[in-house]
This record gives C-alpha cells, structure tokens and sequence, in this order.
C-alpha cells in the first residue's frame, strides 16, 4: 500500500521496528534534540514511557542506527504515511493542544513523578 512503512533488521542487538525508530526520532525532535546522540540519550531516559506506545524489546537504537535508518528512507513515502496517519486524527481530535519542545519533557515529568512544575521551569 501506497505510503505505508514496513519492518527492517537494521543490524544491531536484532531487530527494531520502524515505528520505534521513527517515534524516538519524533519524541527528540519534539523535546527538541539537536543531533541523534541527544536523541539516543533523550530516548534512553524515556524508555518506560517509550515502551507505553511500542516494545522498545531491544532498548533504544544507537544514534548511529537513527542516522543510517533516516537516510535510507523513502521521503516521499515516509511524507505520505504522515500525511495519512495525521488526516486519521483530524477526526478525533477536538480543539487545539500546542506542545513546544519545553512543555513535552515537564508534562512527561508530570506524569512520572505526580508532582507539579519542577523547580527551574517556566
């Protein structure tokens, strides 16, 4: 099917999905990660939060696999699955929720611990 994104080995400790891939690379772009290394170190401290949402069976890919992985996907492809998967939403979604890559880690920080604001944060 048109737009759909499939499973791969990508050679390290097995097997990864690429729903895992693509959501640590996802979750660190929105916490707003400025390299894979970030990512990886990002998504490694996440992981139970991660596993809520996808298996993360091998743990986190290495930023090396994040890299390789990217650049060997169909950008059009991975674009028009987006576009699919978010079109999917407009339905059941109601109102506006604005998440800036601050708000992301104090919500799951929230989440964790059942606290309020962590001191330090606007």
């Amino acid at each position: 099917m048109k737009g759909e994104i499939g499973h791969r080995k990508f050679g390290f400790s097995g097997e990864l999905g690429i729903g895992e891939i693509l959501l640590s690379v996802l979750v660190g772009l929105l916490c707003r990660a400025e390299d894979f290394d970030e990512i990886e170190d990002l998504c490694a401290e996440l992981l139970d939060w991660l596993r809520l949402y996808l298996p993360f069976k091998h743990g986190v890919a290495p930023s090396q696999t994040l890299r390789r992985t990217l650049a060997r996907l169909d950008l059009q492809g991975l674009a028009t699955a987006f576009g699919n998967w978010s079109a999917g939403l407009a339905g059941s979604i109601k109102g506006v929720l604005a998440i800036d890559g601050k708000t992301l880690p104090r919500i799951i920080w929230q989440l964790e611990t059942g606290c309020g604001r962590p001191e330090g944060t606007g």
